[in-house]
């Protein structure tokens, strides 16, 4: 069997809506009910993800928001230790890509 594990690590802007998993809220800038759960990520949850990938030997595949370099540094240099794989993701997980033009999008990734 082949498989691989793909860890997606977001950065969210804290005044910007996004994804939300309770709608009441969304409308609010910041959204701090919204933005608790994505921002457990880079915080919390990836290092749990982490001990649990090194206790099994497992490496990971990391599909990664470029804002993390400048936000999360530690974040890269735990990746860089275990030798992930980096793949590019946007920029950050607040902008909506979607419905850009070609010379929009191309503006806002540089």
């Amino acid at each position: 069997m082949a498989f691989y594990v793909g860890l997606n690590i977001e950065h969210y802007q804290i005044d910007k809506p996004s994804t939300s998993i309770f709608g009441g809220t969304a409308m609010l800038q910041p959204d701090p009910l919204n933005y608790g759960w994505r921002d457990y990520g880079p915080r919390v949850g990836l290092w749990r993800m982490i001990e649990s990938l090194d206790r099994h030997g497992v490496p990971a595949s990391v599909l990664l928001n470029s804002d993390v370099c400048r936000h999360y540094p530690q974040i890269l240099e735990a990746g860089r230790q275990r030798g992930w794989a980096w793949l590019a993701h946007g920029r950050d997980n607040s902008t909506f890509q979607a419905g850009m033009g070609a010379d929009t999008e191309r503006a806002y990734l540089q």
